[in-house]
């Protein structure tokens, strides 16, 4: 299974083990989200970021929620609203500016 590891921001240092889970939303929202930042981090939406491991292609699909974006390795902003395929190791970025990093493992 996949797992995200946070090395930048709120959650750095911290590992997500998305073992059993079919996808994990990231964002400010506990009713939508079950990785939950605080609601002082307004650039992160509501439901910012939907990320699937894919057991069979062995990747990732992100599928960015947000306002502000969700950029990938190399500032690349993903698609809003449809889901984008990133292989492991890819860093994920909260927003432009790469605070709140995170690397699908």
């Amino acid at each position: 299974g996949g797992s995200l590891l946070c090395v930048n921001g709120v959650f750095a240092g911290a590992s997500f083990d998305m073992r059993g889970m079919p996808q994990v939303a990231i964002g400010r929202s506990a009713r939508e989200s079950q990785i939950v930042f605080p609601s002082a981090e307004t650039q992160i939406s509501r439901k910012h970021v939907q990320i699937q491991f894919v057991e069979g292609e062995n990747c990732y699909y992100i599928t960015d929620c947000s306002k502000n974006g969700t950029y990938v390795s190399g500032g690349v902003r993903t698609p809003t609203n449809q889901p984008y395929r990133v292989a492991r190791g890819t860093s994920l970025y909260l927003d432009k500016h790469g605070r709140n990093k995170f690397i699908l493992q």
